[in-house]
């Protein structure tokens, strides 16, 4: 007797749903999916990112130390505006990453000590002459 009259009540509900109560629970469905992609995007965009961060630690980390002069501040304030190229990377050493552009060239030295970044840049132009740098 209580399961017919609990299915009576259900039905009766389910009918007095009006249509614009039926269309705004689908409209709820769909942004929920929506919502539910939108999140597992996220998470694989997380996942990316630390797994780029952790290939960064990896190949900083492969370097051998003493083969990095661009680490010491005295060897960035040995520069000089007009050092050919050749001369700047005795000093430095190999750019981590190099930028060319039309008129200019600009090697970058990029490396994390302890949990800081750090970053400098040497800029040439198209005489491969050192026309500025900033140090780390």
């Amino acid at each position: 007797m209580r399961k017919s009259l609990l299915i009576f009540l259900i039905l009766i509900f389910a009918q007095t749903l009006s249509p614009a109560q039926n269309k705004e629970i689908i409209t709820l469905k769909k942004r929920i999916a929506d919502l539910e992609k939108r999140i597992t995007r996220i998470e694989k965009l997380m996942r990316l990112k630390r797994k780029m961060a952790f290939n960064l630690d990896s190949i900083y980390s492969k370097r051998r130390k003493g083969t990095e002069p661009f680490k010491s501040i005295k060897n960035w304030r040995m520069l000089k505006i007009g050092m050919r190229d050749s001369t700047v990377k005795k000093i430095l050493g190999e750019p981590t990453r190099i930028s060319a552009g039309k008129y200019t060239t600009i090697w970058w030295y990029e490396w994390r000590d302890n949990r800081n970044y750090k970053i400098g840049h040497a800029s040439f132009d198209n005489r491969r002459k050192l026309i500025l740098w900033v140090e780390p």
